[in-house]
C-alpha cells in the first residue's frame, strides 16, 4: 500500500514539475523575444540617427586627387555608417573588428584598406537582426551604402556565398580594385560560435565626396 501510494505521490510530483517547467520555458521564450523585439527598434533608431565617435581633431580627411586619406580616425572610433537598403538596415561603422567594436556596429578591420583608397575593405558585424542578419538576403546588384564624413560611397553586389572562416583567413586583401566585403557567422539564426561565415561581396559603383 505504501508503495503504491509513494508511486503516485511520485508521478504527480513529476508531472507537476514537468508543467512548470514547460510554462517557465515558454514564459522565458516569450518574455525574450518580446525584449528583443524592442531593443532592436531602439538600436535601429539609435543607428539611424546618431553618428559620433570622430572628434574634429581627428575627422577624416581625403586627397582626391590621390584617393587617400590624410588623417584616419583613431582604433575604435566610428567614422561613419553602412547601409543595405534592399533589406532596412543602417549600421553604424566602426575602426577596428574588435568584441567590444562589434558589440556597438559592423567593424572595419584595421589591416584592410578605406572606402576611396581603391582596395579591399573588410567589414564584420554580428548576425543579429539590426546588424548583419539578413545579408543572404541580399541578390547580386542590390546597393550597399557607406557613410563617411569624407563622403559617400554605393557599392553593388556581385556574390555572396557561405565560407569556413579558414576561407575567409586566406582573402586576400588587395589594393589593384576597390572591392567591399562583409561577412557575419552563419548560419545566421545561431547562437554562439559558428566555424562558418556568409560572405558578400561587392564592388564600388559610385563616390561622391564631400566638399
Amino acid at each position: 500500500m505504501f508503495k503504491k501510494n509513494f508511486k503516485k505521490i511520485w508521478k504527480a510530483i513529476v508531472r507537476s514539475l514537468a508543467i512548470a517547467f514547460f510554462f517557465t520555458c515558454l514564459f522565458i521564450t516569450i518574455t525574450y523575444f518580446v525584449c528583443l523585439k524592442k531593443i532592436d527598434t531602439y538600436l535601429v533608431f539609435f543607428n539611424n540617427f546618431t553618428f559620433s565617435g570622430v572628434t574634429e581633431e581627428h575627422k577624416i580627411e581625403i586627397d582626391k586627387l590621390t584617393k587617400e586619406l590624410v588623417h584616419y580616425p583613431n582604433y575604435g572610433d566610428q567614422y561613419g555608417t553602412i547601409s543595405l537598403p534592399t533589406v532596412g538596415i543602417k549600421v553604424n561603422l566602426y575602426h577596428g573588428d574588435s568584441m567590444s567594436i562589434l558589440k556597438r556596429g559592423a567593424g572595419h578591420y584595421a589591416g584592410s584598406y578605406f572606402p576611396s583608397e581603391g582596395g579591399t575593405i573588410l567589414i564584420a558585424a554580428h548576425n543579429r537582426r539590426e546588424y548583419f542578419k539578413y545579408l543572404p538576403k541580399l541578390n547580386v546588384g542590390d546597393p550597399i551604402v557607406i557613410d563617411t564624413d569624407y563622403g559617400t560611397f554605393t557599392y553593388t553586389v556581385t556574390n555572396g556565398r557561405v565560407e569556413t572562416i579558414s576561407e575567409l583567413e586566406k582573402l586576400d586583401i588587395q589594393h589593384e580594385e576597390e572591392i567591399l566585403v562583409l561577412y557575419t557567422c552563419y548560419p545566421v539564426d545561431a547562437l554562439g560560435f559558428t566555424d562558418k561565415r556568409y560572405v558578400v561581396y561587392a564592388k564600388l559603383e559610385g563616390v561622391a565626396y564631400e566638399s
